[in-house]
């Protein structure tokens, strides 16, 4: 029960921000493209085969606002934290 109130907070989160940036897509989009050029663990064969950085970032808006790098931070904290992706 936990995790479908946790999955309905992230949803609406991003319905929100959505709403407030239509915008918002594009622009991790873009973050993530410029953001695996320097990242150590973009496309690291330990991450999930389905591990989506986008997709994690949308998730955890969060971590995008704080500009981290989304495949470090799944891999060094995001996985025990129990972060979707």
């Amino acid at each position: 029960m936990r995790k479908i109130k946790n999955a309905e907070k992230l949803l609406l989160d991003l319905l929100y921000r959505l709403e407030e940036d239509p915008y918002l897509v594009s622009s991790v989009t873009e973050f993530v493209k410029n953001m695996e050029l320097f990242s150590d663990y973009a496309g690291a064969d330990v991450l999930p085969k389905d591990f989506s950085a986008v997709t994690y970032l949308l998730l955890n808006l969060d971590i995008y606002d704080k500009n981290i790098d989304p495949w470090g931070h799944y891999l060094n904290s995001g996985k025990k934290e129990g972060r979707q992706f």
